[in-house]
């Protein structure tokens, strides 16, 4: 596909046509009164990116106020077109257009209020809704995922659009992106699955003013260097002006009557009008006050002289109809107790299954289908590994909610992050291992106020002879982390289950589905006994007493429930007697560490075949709350890096936990 330089002397319709004119020096008079409102608000915030916004002045213009259909009073609306800002760092200039046009803000779209002027006086300040980067949690709803940590917007905006198809809106996803930030390999993550899935409602918008944060950009990316890479992708690419209006109107237009990928690589100056902005070093940095004065009077001088006629309306939005309907999420029918005959008739594995044996890493695979037929607004991702984490049953049923994100961990989580904040229920899975690669997406996504279910396998150094490459470590101890903190509701960020048996798994993705906040599962490769009736229940933060004994307590969680059974079952014939506990869940309740303790003078031991900072780290800090009766905690995690074993044993006697 061929690049499409674009210019207003290329048009027959162009600059020197008298409409155009008006409308060039209509937006362009728009531009000079949104930038003077960026520079007052980053000046009196005394912080803020006044020269990237500047660069965007023009593009976010013609945007907000000629090429976007949505509703300012309604930003809740599904029907909207939308704008992520990947390069979150300029939203001054978003903000400065929505309080001009009277968009609404809020948490509560009953209790909607109106962005005035005079609130953008309040940039990034504690109370306000106007973060230092797009924020919708801070009540901005004009976004509807979290940016500033670059190169996850794109990808962001395909969860929105997958989602926009789901539920049959036609709708367009606009995405900013810096061309500093284009070194970050997700963006390329994000166009391969563009190009494969024909996500032509999506246009990314290539910022190229050719300046990073200390100096100029890599000639990689360059312009010219933009075009070239999006075409070999299978882009249509337009290389514009970015500070010619008419020119970028025209170019959104024919790419809107596409139906096929484009891209825009606009040219613009970072600092557009105020030369002082246009030293490298102004770079997240506003200008002194009483350089405004000056700065005022040069963008005055960038607008051409008034046409003979100016319409009346000389700038416009184009609205959408307010409330438009979409079907509701079903609610949500609990799962029934698992009958694992019934489920699998006609599956192979049925004979394993008798046996007394399952992993859970299939029993998550069979919960998810069967939790898919109870809600249609389940959906699920999976980055190439759906047989090994038998997300394969739901896709086999549910080929239309079933996103295949290939090896993409990144692109993946943002996608499932923009499919959550559009009113769907993402099932994310992958190794535990794959999944660090994406706790950065993670934690933008929980930021954005995402509701996501995160299923890694392959959990624990039990994997065996795969080697320590394909083994999750250190998931359990990032995750913990962030189940002690809340969000914006007061739910906390994280529960972390981590089941020992088939049933227990089931159950788990029951409750998973229950809660309102995120959650993540850790499942286990090996076929492992069943220890529980079907009917049992599992609550957050409980843990299940299997053996009961007075001497000390074992708390253990996964596969160490089982290799702690078998230790424990032979203290109790040699005369000791070792409570054991299955701790299942994180957050754990501190009554059940307190009781645990009480029951067996005082003493726990916790073992996990992961590094540390999980189990242990948790009930360690919950014993330590205790002030009247000390608890003697000991740890017993991996602490060197594993290697393959041909079974599990075999690694866990290398990392200091056979038994």
């Amino acid at each position: 596909m061929n690049s499409q330089p674009v210019s207003g002397e290329d048009e027959s319709n162009g600059k020197n046509n008298r409409n155009q004119m008006e409308t060039d020096y209509c937006i362009t008079k728009k531009v000079v009164e949104l930038c003077k409102l960026v520079l007052q608000m980053t000046t009196r915030s005394g912080s803020g990116h006044p020269s990237s916004s500047l660069s965007l002045a023009h593009i976010i213009t013609v945007l907000m106020y000629e090429i976007m259909h949505y509703s300012p009073q309604d930003p809740w609306n599904p029907a909207n077109d939308r704008l992520v800002l990947s390069e979150g760092h300029a939203v001054p200039i978003v903000y400065a257009a929505y309080a001009d046009i009277g968009g609404v803000y809020g948490i509560d779209p009953q209790h909607p209020y109106i962005l005035s002027i005079e609130d953008l006086k309040t940039l990034r300040q504690i109370c306000s809704p106007l973060d230092g980067h797009p924020n919708p949690q801070s009540g901005f709803p004009f976004f509807d995922c979290a940016t500033g940590s670059l190169g996850q917007g794109l990808s962001c905006a395909i969860g929105i659009a997958l989602a926009a198809r789901l539920q049959r809106i036609k709708k367009h996803v606009y995405v900013i992106i810096g061309d500093g930030e284009g070194r970050e390999g997700q963006i390329w993550e994000a166009c391969d699955y563009i190009i494969e899935n024909n996500i032509f409602e999506i246009i990314p918008v290539i910022n190229c003013n050719g300046l990073a944060q200390t100096g100029p950009v890599l000639s990689q990316q360059s312009a010219h260097k933009y075009s070239e890479k999006l075409r070999a992708f299978g882009f249509h690419t337009f290389v514009v002006d970015g500070h010619d209006p008419g020119v970028l109107v025209k170019t959104f237009k024919k790419i809107l009557r596409l139906q096929s990928p484009a891209a825009i690589i606009a040219r613009t100056v970072k600092g557009w009008g105020v030369s002082q902005l246009q030293d490298f070093v102004y770079h997240g940095k506003p200008l002194n006050e009483s350089a405004l004065t000056d700065a005022f009077m040069q963008l005055e001088s960038t607008t051409a002289s008034e046409p003979e006629t100016t319409p009346d309306n000389c700038v416009h939005v184009n609205y959408v109809p307010q409330n438009t309907s979409v079907t509701e999420s079903p609610r949500y029918i609990p799962l029934p107790d698992p009958d694992f005959e019934k489920i699998l008739q006609g599956d192979r594995y049925l004979e394993t299954f008798r046996k007394g044996l399952m992993s859970t890493r299939r029993a998550f695979g069979l919960a998810l289908r069967e939790t898919g037929f109870l809600n249609s607004h389940i959906v699920c991702l999976d980055a190439d590994v759906n047989t090994s984490t038998y997300t394969s049953y739901f896709a086999a049923s549910f080929p239309e909610r079933f996103f295949q994100c290939g090896i993409a961990e990144q692109n993946m989580m943002s996608m499932a992050s923009g499919l959550a904040r559009t009113g769907y229920v993402p099932f994310v899975s992958t190794f535990s291992k794959f999944m660090v690669r994406a706790f950065d997406q993670l934690e933008l996504a929980l930021i954005s106020g995402a509701s996501l279910k995160l299923c890694g396998s392959h959990s624990g150094v039990n994997t065996g002879a795969d080697g320590p490459s394909q083994m999750g470590t250190s998931d359990l101890s990032y995750m913990r982390t962030l189940s002690t903190v809340k969000n914006s509701d007061g739910e906390r960020l994280m529960t972390v289950f981590n089941p020992c048996c088939a049933v227990q798994a089931w159950k788990c993705v029951h409750t998973m589905m229950t809660l309102p906040h995120s959650c993540y599962m850790r499942t286990i490769r090996q076929d492992l006994p069943i220890l529980y009736d079907s009917n049992e229940l599992f609550e957050p933060g409980d843990a299940k007493l299997l053996i009961e004994g007075k001497d000390v307590a074992l708390m253990a969680t996964g596969y160490m429930v089982h290799a702690c059974k078998r230790v424990v079952e032979e203290l109790h014939d040699a005369g000791i007697h070792v409570s054991l506990y299955d701790c299942y869940t994180i957050p754990v309740k501190p009554q059940v560490v307190y009781t645990a303790a009480e029951n067996n003078n005082g003493k726990i031991i916790t073992v996990e075949d992961n590094f540390g900072n999980g189990l242990g780290a948790e009930i360690a800090s919950i014993a330590a709350l205790q002030e009247f009766s000390p608890i003697m905690v000991k740890q017993l995690f991996v602490k060197r890096i594993p290697k393959s074993g041909i079974t599990a044993e075999d690694v866990l006697d290398f990392v200091g936990l056979g038994v």
